[in-house]
């Protein structure tokens, strides 16, 4: 097993970082540390000073010039679409007899389509409910991130 000191925040925040921070992020084997690319080929061929639309170098090329070489990079995949359920069906248990009234309300919008949209517009209704999500969410995705980091076989120092 290896062994890594890891910023286990970030790393919780970039795996479930969701379709809205688009870009390609992985771990330094080596050091711990996290690489953040964008994935917006605009935004790459800005950051190399390259002509908009530039057909120079694949999306890939742009990437690989990003990651210095001879070091060993993990990638870190997005796992939000797979979490996310989880995360809302185990925070509902969590409070369900704290706040009855809004517990019917998320499991509502936890069945619907959209529902992600909806179960944080409800969340956010109560000040209360709202800052034990973001204590439960933290914590959520922070075992999930230990959970990753075992399946790679690396241990966080």
């Amino acid at each position: 097993m290896k062994r890594l000191q890891i910023n286990l925040d970030e790393l919780a925040f970039i795996l479930h970082r969701g379709k809205l921070l688009d870009m390609y992020c992985f771990l330094n084997t080596s050091t711990g540390e996290i690489l953040n690319i964008p994935s917006d080929r605009k935004t790459l061929e800005a950051m190399f000073r390259l002509p908009e639309n530039s057909a120079m170098l694949t999306t890939a090329d742009l990437v690989s010039r990003m990651v210095p070489p001879g070091v060993n990079f993990l990638t870190v995949p997005d796992l939000f679409s797979q979490n996310v359920f989880n995360l809302m069906t185990e925070f509902i248990d969590s409070v369900q007899t704290l706040f009855p009234t809004e517990t019917e309300a998320l499991i509502r919008a936890v069945h619907q389509e959209g529902g992600w949209k909806d179960f944080h517009d409800i969340v956010r209704s109560n000040e209360e409910l709202l800052a034990k999500y973001i204590r439960f969410r933290d914590r959520f995705f922070e075992s999930s991130a230990r959970r990753w980091l075992e399946e790679k076989d690396i241990e966080l120092v």
